[in-house]
């Protein structure tokens, strides 16, 4: 049977080698298995990550860091992410949690849940590495609080227009409610 910390390591050694066909360059692998030890450290900190539907440690490569490709699906769909993230390299969020406790919040609730207990929604782009790396979701079963848009996004991942943002305790179309992932912390 595997420790706790080799069955995360694994885990997260799966999870930065999913990404490998959306990077740019193989320096960005390195740069998060040079990480790894450490974030995997500081999640054994947390009293949360063995709960069911809590993950370790994700790995998240900045939309400046994937291939053309994906940063043109950003661009074409006018995704913005407004929350501040590291920038140019590639980090990892701490004890994610992938929605499951607020399911059946609205997301102006969800977002004082998290600032309550010190926790912060994910950006488009955490949730599309979430996706990328865990395979968890389904359609519109994620909602990234972190981001806005001009106009709806169908697919997997679904984020608010600017005006539904504005109004997060507004009555959201259910599809919406189907659970808001937070973090505890980046390194």
């Amino acid at each position: 049977m595997l420790s706790r910390e080799h069955q995360w390591t694994l885990e997260v050694q799966h999870s930065i080698n999913a990404l490998a066909r959306i990077v740019s360059s193989e320096a960005v692998l390195w740069t998060l298995h040079a990480k790894m030890k450490e974030a995997l450290e500081l999640a054994s900190f947390s009293d949360f990550v063995d709960l069911e539907g809590h993950i370790p440690a994700v790995p998240i490569v900045p939309r400046e860091l994937l291939v053309a490709k994906v940063q043109r699906f950003f661009e074409v769909n006018e995704v913005e992410d407004s929350l501040d993230r590291p920038r140019g390299e590639p980090y990892f969020l701490i004890d994610t949690e992938v929605g499951r406790e607020t399911a059946d919040m609205s997301p102006g609730e969800a977002w004082m849940a998290f600032a309550s207990i010190g926790r912060s929604p994910l950006t488009f782009t955490e949730a599309f590495n979430l996706r990328e790396t865990q395979h968890i979701l389904g359609v519109n079963q994620l909602l990234a609080l972190g981001s806005f848009k001009a106009s709806a996004l169908s697919g997997d991942i679904a984020i608010l227009t600017r005006e539904a943002r504005d109004r997060l305790n507004a009555d959201l179309p259910v599809q919406y409610r189907a659970g808001v992932p937070s973090f505890a912390a980046i390194i």
